[in-house]
C-alpha cells in the first residue's frame, strides 16, 4: 500500500491511499475445461488485476472503490468496477462500531466471498465451489444497494452483524445455463430487490468463528413486455452455515449450505433443494509454507444425489454426474515474502454439477471424474 504524493504541486489529503494486487495462474485439465480451454494443453489462466483507492473526507465518513480486471475462461477479460461505495460510521468507541454502506457493496457471505479475488485473504487458489462456485460469481459477489452494520466487542467475544438490501449484477450468461442449461433461449433475467444478512461471532481473537448467512436473490424474466413461456421469476434462497477453529499451525473449516431454487412460471411453482458443504484443514510447517487438505461436495437436488431422476427426464440429454460434484484437494503455499506468494493445487473430481457452462457449452460430452492442476503466482502493494 502507500500513501498518494503530491502530483504537479497538487497536495493529495493524507487519509487517500492506493492498494493493488496481481496473480496470474496456470490451470490444466485432464478433462473438461476450466478457466478456459484448460484440457487443450492447459492455459494461463485466470489472470487477476487490481487497483483500489480509500478516502476519509470526514472522520466518519470513508469513501472507497476497486477496479478489477479478472480474465478466467469464456465470457471475462473486461475491467469492471469490483466495488464503489460510501461507508458512514454512526457509532464508534472501544466496544461498539455502528453504521452503514452504500454504493456497490462486496456481498458479506459465508467466510470468504468478500475477499475471494483476493488471493491472500483465501485459503486456496480455487475456494470450495460447493459455496463460492465460479459459474455464478457475478451474481454472489457483489450488489448495489444499502447495508447496515454493526460490530460489539466483549469478554464474551466478537459479534458482526450486516444485513442489507439491493440489486446483484444480472449476468444472464451465468443465469441463463444455471436455469435453463444453455444460454440459447431468448430474452434476459431483470435483478429485483434482493436481501442479505450475516451474523459472525469470534472468540480468542479469531481462534474460533462461526457466521450464518442468509441470502435472497430475485430475478423476473421476459423477452422484453412479454413473459416467457417457461419461467416468470426467479428465487434462489441459500442458507450458509460456517465454522472454523485456528491454532497455531493448524487449522479447521467447515461450511454447509441449503440452497432453495424457486422458478415460478404462471401458477406453477417448481422448488429445488439444493445442498454443499466442505471440511478443509490447514497445516503450516513454517511461517512462509502452508499445506492444505479440502474435501468438497454439491448436489444439485438433495433429493436426487446421484442425478438418476434428473438424467431420466432432462430434454438436454444431460447425464446423472451432472448434478453433483465430489472434489478432493490438495494445495500448497509459499510466502515467499509479505507481498509474493506461490501457489501450487490438484483436484480430484466425481462430477460436473460446478464446471462452468461457457467453457463446456455441451454438457451431454464432459467426463464424469477429471483431474485438475493449478498454479499461482500473486503480488500485491
Amino acid at each position: 500500500m502507500f500513501h498518494a504524493a503530491p502530483l504537479a504541486g497538487l497536495e493529495l489529503p493524507e487519509s487517500l491511499q492506493f492498494h493493488g494486487f496481481a496473480s496470474q495462474g496456470y490451470t490444466w485439465t485432464s478433462n473438461n475445461n476450466f478457466f478456459g480451454n484448460s484440457s487443450d494443453g492447459g492455459v494461463f489462466q485466470p489472470t487477476e488485476v487490481a487497483v483500489n483507492a480509500s478516502w476519509l473526507p470526514l472522520n466518519n465518513l470513508q469513501l472507497s472503490g476497486q477496479l478489477l480486471f479478472l480474465n478466467a475462461g469464456e465470457g471475462t477479460g473486461k475491467l469492471n468496477l469490483d466495488y464503489g461505495l460510501a461507508d458512514y460510521t454512526l457509532i464508534s468507541d472501544d466496544t461498539n462500531r455502528w453504521g452503514m454502506r452504500l454504493g456497490r457493496v462486496k456481498n458479506p457471505s459465508g467466510f470468504y466471498n468478500e475477499t475471494r479475488d483476493v488471493a491472500f485473504t483465501r485459503p486456496s487458489i480455487l475456494l470450495p465451489q460447493s459455496i463460492y462456485p465460479v459459474y455464478v460469481r457475478n451474481l454472489a459477489l457483489s450488489s448495489d444497494g444499502l447495508y447496515v452494520y454493526g460490530e460489539r466487542r466483549s469478554d464474551y467475544g466478537d459479534f458482526f452483524f450486516q444485513s442489507g438490501i439491493g440489486y446483484p449484477l444480472a449476468v444472464n450468461n451465468e443465469l441463463k445455463p444455471a436455469a435453463f442449461g444453455t444460454t440459447q433461449v431468448p430474452g434476459s433475467f431483470e435483478s429485483q430487490p434482493s436481501y442479505l444478512s450475516r451474523l459472525l461471532y469470534e472468540w480468542n481473537g479469531g481462534r474460533l468463528r462461526t457466521a450464518v448467512t442468509y441470502f435472497q436473490t430475485n430475478w423476473d424474466y421476459g423477452v422484453g413486455a412479454i413473459p416467457f413461456e417457461f419461467l416468470d421469476s426467479l428465487r434462489i434462497e441459500p442458507w450458509i452455515f460456517s465454522l472454523q477453529y485456528n491454532a497455531e499451525d493448524w487449522g479447521l473449516t467447515a461450511e454447509y449450505t441449503s440452497r432453495k431454487v424457486r422458478a415460478q412460471s404462471g401458477s406453477v411453482i417448481n422448488v429445488q433443494m439444493q445442498e454443499g458443504y466442505y471440511i478443509q484443514g490447514t497445516y503450516r510447517f513454517s511461517p512462509a509454507w502452508e499445506a492444505l487438505i479440502r474435501y468438497d461436495v454439491l448436489y444439485g437436488d438433495k433429493n436426487d444425489k446421484d442425478g438418476t431422476k434428473f438424467a431420466a427426464t432432462d430434454r438436454l440429454r444431460r447425464p446423472a454426474y451432472s448434478q453433483f460434484a465430489k472434489d478432493l484437494t490438495v494445495g500448497l503455499n509459499w510466502n515467499i515474502n509479505p507481498q509474493f506468494s506461490l501457489r501450487a493445487e490438484y483436484h480430484r473430481v466425481n462430477g460436473t454439477a460446478w464446471l462452468p457452462f461457457l467453457d463446456n457449452p455441451d454438457p451431454s460430452i464432459n467426463s464424469q471424474y477429471w483431474d485438475m492442476l493449478l498454479f499461482l503466482a500473486s503480488y500485491r502493494f
